[in-house]
């Protein structure tokens, strides 16, 4: 994922209210992703509003899942195993804020009571354009756009981390 690119999840609110009974202020993201949100959905609705906001592409290294928008810019991915859906993904293009985009899903998120969940805050978020903005404008994807030299400055805990956790993904040497 790019820097530029603020991700978010959609989720259905019914069964988040079904797995924890409240909406938290946080949630760990690996438990977050360990979880079925889905499996009670179907997709036709969610590949139809797709289809309406963003061109489908072909990624081939991404199995069972369809693809809207680009791989730098606004992207959706819905992967979809065995007629079961197990994720909804959203990365947001923070270099040049599409907002008829952004307001398009934040309006089908409120039609359909979905919930965003936020990579970066690990928090979920109420489909309200004004709260999304508030969520990407204190974002460091958008200090980083803002002043890359002072967010490098400021964040090196936040980087370390990062790193650490993408540590996990690499190929080690000779392993």
């Amino acid at each position: 994922m790019a820097i530029w690119q603020w991700k978010i999840w959609i989720v259905p609110r019914k069964e988040v209210l079904k797995e924890l009974s409240r909406i938290p202020t946080y949630l760990d993201q690996g438990w977050f992703e360990s979880v079925g949100w889905w499996k009670n959905s179907s997709a036709p609705e969610l590949i139809a509003f797709f289809d309406s906001v963003l061109r489908r592409y072909d990624a081939p290294w991404a199995k069972n899942t369809t693809s809207w928008g680009s791989d730098d810019g606004n992207r959706i991915e819905l992967t979809i195993d065995q007629g079961i859906i197990e994720n909804v993904s959203i990365r947001i293009d923070l270099r040049d804020l599409a907002i008829e985009f952004l307001r398009s899903l934040v309006n089908f998120s409120e039609r359909n009571d979905f919930l965003l969940y936020s990579l970066e805050s690990t928090k979920f978020i109420e489909p309200s354009l004004s709260v999304v903005l508030d969520e990407i404008q204190s974002s460091k994807k958008v200090a980083f756009l803002k002043d890359p030299k002072k967010f490098f400055e400021d964040n090196k805990a936040y980087l370390d981390r990062l790193n650490k956790e993408n540590e996990k993904y690499l190929k080690k040497p000779n392993q």
